[in-house]
């Protein structure tokens, strides 16, 4: 009887060390897989800040430019800001297979 309860106990104390295992090995694939998604994220948020400001300083500069050659600065506004009506919509009009792609290419991220 006293065999079969060290049996149990050293049974039981494996089984709560392979529990204790298995948990940390999912924490620790899961912070892996996070900090790998992150740290390929940030440089192109920060690139994408960076491209935003270049836009609207381009866009300033075409306006100012489009302004001078029609005569009136604000027809230069107007028709850069017609250019960004025209991205939105086409924008628009595409945003499911862009959706599809960004997903895509998160979810390839996250599994490999």
């Amino acid at each position: 009887m006293d065999d079969n309860q060290n049996f149990m106990d050293n049974l039981l104390g494996k089984v709560e060390d392979l529990v204790k295992t298995s948990i940390e090995l999912v924490r620790l694939k899961t912070m892996d897989k996070l900090s790998d998604v992150l740290s390929s994220a940030l440089p192109g948020i920060i690139l994408g800040v960076v491209l935003l400001f270049m836009i609207l300083m381009l866009s300033i500069a075409a306006s100012l430019y489009l302004g001078e050659i029609t005569g009136q600065s604000w027809y230069g506004f107007l028709i850069v800001s017609g250019f960004y009506l025209i991205v939105i919509i086409i924008l628009t009009l595409f945003r499911k297979p862009i959706k599809k792609q960004i997903g895509n290419t998160i979810i390839k991220k996250t599994l490999n």
